[in-house]
C-alpha cells in the first residue's frame, strides 16, 4: 500500500485470473464444436457446421480473454 493506493486484488487474484485462461479457451472451443457437431447430424450437413462451430468457439474464447484483460 503505496500513497494511500489499495492494488486490485492480491498475488491470488493474478493467479486466480490467468489460470482461467487455461480452462477458458479450450471449454469454448469444445462447447462451439460440440454445438455445431450435434447440428452436424441431425441436419446431416457432415463438417460444414462443426467447423462454422469451432470458428466461432474460438472467437468467443478470444473475445472473453480480451474483455478479462482490458479490465
Amino acid at each position: 500500500m503505496r500513497n494511500g493506493k489499495r492494488k486490485k486484488g492480491g498475488v491470488y487474484a493474478q493467479v486466480a485470473r490467468y489460470s482461467s485462461i487455461i480452462f477458458l479457451l479450450p471449454s469454448c472451443l469444445l462447447v462451439g464444436y460440440l454445438i455445431g457437431y450435434f447440428l452436424d447430424r441431425r441436419l446431416d450437413s457432415d463438417p460444414w457446421i462443426s467447423v462454422a462451430g469451432l470458428l466461432l468457439g474460438g472467437v468467443a474464447g478470444l473475445v472473453r480473454v480480451v474483455r478479462m484483460f482490458s479490465r
